[in-house]
């Protein structure tokens, strides 16, 4: 019983310490090269700032987006793609791709993502293209990043520490109030070329991937 006790209290140690990182470093882009590279900026928090990033890259602080302008994302990030809803896939052409991804919104099932209006597609990108990722978090009550790496599920309750990590854009928090009404929403922007192969987009907060929360993302 108190082996267990002692597991339960580590368990729940580690997953506070690693949001406690995860929010320290809010405004960073964590990437780790497998022929690929990564800029990021953060839209949230009311003030206009900006700081240093590993890599050299840096990050700035602006007003969350209106809903209005949410709209405005998704629709470039339309732009040159193929949606197929019967195969749930996204077919992106142009060396310029406009990736949005959005986190749990409503009106689909929690723990997943929404990208050009189907849930976890299967996303191919041509080999070479320089692709803009756009994270909006439109949930309630959940923070939500966007990770992209070669390791396929399923996932763990704690993914960030077992699998290989490409691209990151570190978790948001939730939308500004309940009320859709008046609601507004966090993003962060950034960029990746990845070399050809399968890969797999998830959540990396604790829980969100081994419930549901990736895709599949081909580099062709």
């Amino acid at each position: 019983m108190m082996h267990n006790r002692r597991v339960v209290l580590i368990v729940v140690a580690v997953t506070v310490i690693l949001l406690a990182v995860v929010l320290f470093f809010g405004g960073m882009l964590f990437n780790r090269s497998r022929g690929g590279f990564g800029t990021g900026s953060m839209m949230g928090g009311g003030m206009m700032g900006s700081g240093s990033m590993m890599g050299g890259s840096t990050t700035s602080n602006g007003p969350a987006i209106s809903n209005d302008q949410l709209q405005q994302l998704v629709k470039q990030g339309e732009v040159g793609a193929t949606i197929n809803k019967a195969a749930n896939t996204v077919i992106y052409t142009g060396t310029n791709v406009n990736l949005v991804a959005l986190a749990s919104p409503h009106g689909v099932p929690n723990m997943t993502w929404e990208i050009d209006g189907l849930v976890n597609p299967t996303i191919t990108i041509p080999a070479g293209a320089m692709v803009n990722v756009t994270l909006v978090n439109p949930d309630w009550g959940y923070m939500h990043g966007f990770e992209v790496t070669t390791t396929p599920p399923p996932y763990s309750q704690m993914p960030m520490m077992s699998v290989n990590n490409d691209f990151m854009l570190p978790p948001l928090p939730q939308r500004t109030t309940q009320s859709l009404g008046t609601a507004q929403y966090y993003s962060r922007t950034g960029s990746m070329s990845l070399s050809t192969g399968t890969y797999y987009y998830l959540c990396p907060v604790p829980g969100h991937a081994q419930q549901g929360m990736f895709g599949v993302l081909k580099i062709l």
